[in-house]
């Protein structure tokens, strides 16, 4: 079952949601658009554009050492707009997930894909507009919208799950502006 939270977000920023995976277990495009609808349209004023890009290992690995340095596949790199002489005005930046990691990672927690990938999404548009989790009070106030933006969709918190996926990969979680 996929709710939309009724919101203004969409009608604030143009969202492209590229598919780049061999897996068609999930409606990606409908889930990301789920994700974005559900974020505070306060985040987007002043953007009109993002792009989410839905990869397969090979890309999400190559991506990683490219940008960060590490030579493993991660579920999830933010890319904000407006770091490079290449950035697009008006475009808030692109995110890149992991689409076997997101599955493998949720069946591993006996949870649900679909949550993971909304799940996700919010994080790395939350990356784009400045929140980081690089010491506790960040990490905790970007949980708690987290938590509170996912709690309106129906998906409990994703942080209740002890040695969850999130919680062992979150240093793998985006690339930190």
């Amino acid at each position: 079952m996929y709710l939309l939270k009724p919101n203004e977000a969409l009608e604030l920023i143009n969202l492209v949601t590229q598919v780049i995976t061999d897996d068609d277990s999930l409606y990606y495009a409908r889930l990301v658009e789920q994700a974005v609808t559900a974020v505070p349209k306060k985040f987007f004023i002043g953007f009109e554009t993002l792009t989410v890009r839905i990869v397969d290992i090979e890309e999400a690995r190559e991506l990683n050492s490219q940008f960060r340095g590490i030579g493993k596949p991660t579920n999830v790199l933010s890319f904000p707009s407006g770091h490079s002489d290449f950035s697009i005005p008006g475009h808030l930046g692109d995110i890149l997930i992991c689409a076997p990691l997101v599955i493998s990672e949720a069946l591993l927690e006996q949870g649900n894909p679909a949550h993971r990938l909304i799940h996700l999404t919010v994080h790395g548009v939350l990356h784009l507009v400045g929140f980081t989790h690089d010491n506790d009070f960040d990490g905790g106030e970007m949980e708690m919208l987290e938590i509170q933006i996912l709690r309106s969709l129906g998906i409990k918190d994703p942080y209740q799950v002890g040695g969850s996926a999130l919680e062992n990969n979150a240093s793998n979680a985006a690339i930190r502006t």
